[in-house]
């Protein structure tokens, strides 16, 4: 088994145009690949969302990426009681958004995604100093060429996620993490 990555192994920048003129990277899951290639910088030019490339410092290598916009959670059943227990009346609440992430099948398994999600955690605190913030949200890839096995839902499930809502039969699984207690922490 490889070594895990850390995170200083990586050079972590915005997407320019000129990264896509030497584009070398598949994570077996052809609608990310795509993404990466053909709307991810159209996106990033409409401010939609941004997206961060992780070049290894070593090789110059694209490992993974991590594409990211501003969310809201909408609160229902159980998780909207519990936030009118604590005094949260809203129907929504701000969140960060990871809209894509795929990691390069060459480097499956080095906790590069774990890499990204810590660093997602990150950009909400340093988030929170200027805006509230509380939720990281994300939909993940129910791609049926995959096995179950292989289905990012499980990574996603143990880096804290939980299925926002059921659906039977779909491309995406909406999840969220509550980053309340990281956030608490981190202001101590």
């Amino acid at each position: 088994m490889s070594e895990k990555f850390s995170l200083n192994e990586f050079e972590i920048k915005k997407l320019t145009k000129k990264d896509l003129s030497n584009f070398d990277f598949d994570c077996k899951i052809s609608d990310l690949n795509d993404f990466l290639r053909d709307d991810a910088l159209i996106q990033q030019t409409q401010k939609v969302n941004i997206t961060y490339l992780w070049h290894l410092k070593k090789t110059k290598k694209l490992a993974g990426y991590i594409t990211l916009s501003c969310d809201s959670i909408h609160l229902s059943g159980s998780k909207k009681e519990e936030m009118r227990r604590i005094g949260i009346s809203y129907r929504a609440l701000p969140a960060l958004k990871i809209g894509r992430m795929a990691v390069n099948q060459d480097y499956f398994n080095r906790g590069l995604g774990t890499l990204m999600i810590l660093f997602s955690i990150e950009l909400v605190k340093q988030l929170n100093n200027f805006a509230g913030c509380r939720f990281l949200t994300l939909e993940s890839k129910n791609d049926s060429t995959l096995s179950d096995p292989q289905k990012p839902i499980h990574f996603y499930k143990k880096m804290g996620f939980v299925i926002t809502k059921e659906r039977k039969k779909t491309s995406y699984i909406p999840m969220y993490r509550d980053l309340f207690i990281i956030l608490e922490s981190a202001n101590k």
